[in-house]
């Protein structure tokens, strides 16, 4: 069974590559408890909780003098007395006056005159605190990470039928995993530490660090951590390494808060489908009731032009048959009276009955005439009403196509600065 390793925080027992290289923190942890920088005197600490972005110092500080100024050295706004922040005031007391920042550029370097620290080149540069905390920084994760010169540890394998024995350098740390916690004499395969020693087991006989010889020859990564945090050798270039920037810690607030997004953009989508729909829907009920209504006019226009032609028909046949008897009665009341048939009465009487006859007819044509004027009338009106009902439609679907661009601009927008949301958390 592999080895397990507490926690600093919650002190509960995880596999060695599950811990983080610094602090030794489980995800949980390091999920709950970030380390970030205090916005007053940029100093590290383990956050609390998610309000909170100064350190208890700072905060005590603030209780006591009120907000502070930027200091007139550094410009980080941590003057809580007078212009100057607390490390500046210390710095100049000690060291004397401030030069310029070789990195920054800023007034707030000084001559620490510490002739142990002064080996390389980049400790003798003149550099401000804030610069040379992420100096060490950076020195600390290259050594840390693995690089050419520095966490490099060796391991001296031998073989004691023969006498041949060999020293093999080991560069990640977590390689020498199935090496923590061994006593002497127990058995530890060598799959680990390099690919040439495959399928061989070795027994462990001793083990020395820069801290001496370690207990019953085993070693612990408390240890091993402590060996390996200076490098064994000054040779070679410093690596040009960055550490990796957090952008986003994955808390359950920030998973809950993408969730929300997620369901309100299904949300938004569900209902422009609804909304689509119902137009369409609505627009088909129209365009189904406009249909109706012309053929109902086309009905009633064929109707009427029959009911003209009927009415025409019936008033030639009825005026000719008036005609006929009329004639024939006026003849014959003529004859059968006893006077004497005179021309000129028998020429005069059919003109008159002719005249009557066209004068009825005339009156009927006028009469028909403006019928039709006024069916004419209703049919423009109908017609105009028609026109207007179809403006109206036409207007109300301009209307409603605006709208679904609207909606649709909208939901594009919304759309953009969600996955803008997204890509900033």
């Amino acid at each position: 069974m592999a080895a397990l390793y507490a926690c600093t925080k919650c002190h509960q027992r995880f596999p060695f590559e599950a811990l983080s290289q610094g602090q030794q923190l489980c995800k949980e942890c390091r999920i709950a408890h970030p380390v970030v920088k205090c916005t007053y005197c940029r100093t590290e600490y383990q956050q609390e909780s998610k309000t909170n972005t100064i350190c208890k110092k700072c905060a005590q500080n603030v209780q006591l003098y009120g907000t502070p100024k930027p200091c007139q050295y550094c410009n980080i706004i941590a003057a809580f007395i007078g212009n100057k922040c607390q490390r500046c005031t210390n710095s100049e007391k000690k060291y004397g006056p401030p030069y310029s920042c070789e990195q920054c550029k800023q007034q707030c370097a000084f001559d620490r005159k510490d002739d142990r620290k002064k080996k390389t080149k980049e400790q003798r540069k003149h550099l401000s605190s804030s610069s040379r905390a992420s100096h060490q920084e950076k020195e600390q994760y290259s050594r840390l990470s693995g690089g050419s010169h520095y966490n490099r540890m060796k391991l001296n394998i031998s073989f004691p039928a023969t006498g041949c024995q060999k020293l093999t350098g080991v560069d990640y740390e977590r390689k020498l995993c199935t090496v923590y916690e061994k006593v002497m004499a127990m058995e530890v395969a060598a799959d680990a530490p390099d690919e040439e020693w495959r399928g061989y087991v070795v027994q462990i006989s001793g083990a020395n660090d820069k801290q001496g010889t370690t207990n019953q020859g085993g070693t612990t990564h408390g240890r091993v951590l402590l060996a390996t945090e200076r490098p064994l050798n000054k040779e070679g270039k410093k690596p040009r390494t960055k550490p990796p920037k957090i952008q986003c810690l994955v808390a359950p607030h920030v998973l809950q808060h993408k969730r929300w997004h997620i369901a309100l953009k299904k949300q938004r989508t569900k209902k422009n489908k609804e909304e689509t729909a119902e137009y369409a829907t609505l627009l088909a009920k129209r365009m189904k009731e406009a249909k109706e209504k012309c053929k109902e006019q086309i009905v009633k226009r064929q109707k009427l032009s029959s009911v003209k032609k009927k009415t025409q028909k019936t008033l030639s046949t009825s005026s000719i048959q008036n005609e006929i008897p009329k004639k024939k009665s006026k003849f014959e009341s003529i004859t059968t009276n006893g006077d004497s048939f005179s021309p000129d009465l028998a020429l005069d009487s059919p003109g008159t009955d002719h005249f009557v006859i066209i004068a009825q007819l005339k009156e009927e044509v006028a009469t028909l005439k403006k019928m039709l004027h006024q069916k004419d009338q209703m049919i423009l009106e109908k017609e105009k009403k028609i026109t207007e009902l179809k403006a109206d439609f036409q207007y109300q679907e301009s209307q409603m196509r605006a709208k679904m661009n609207q909606m649709e601009k909208t939901h594009k927008e919304v759309t953009e600065q969600l996955q803008r949301i997204d890509k900033s958390h």
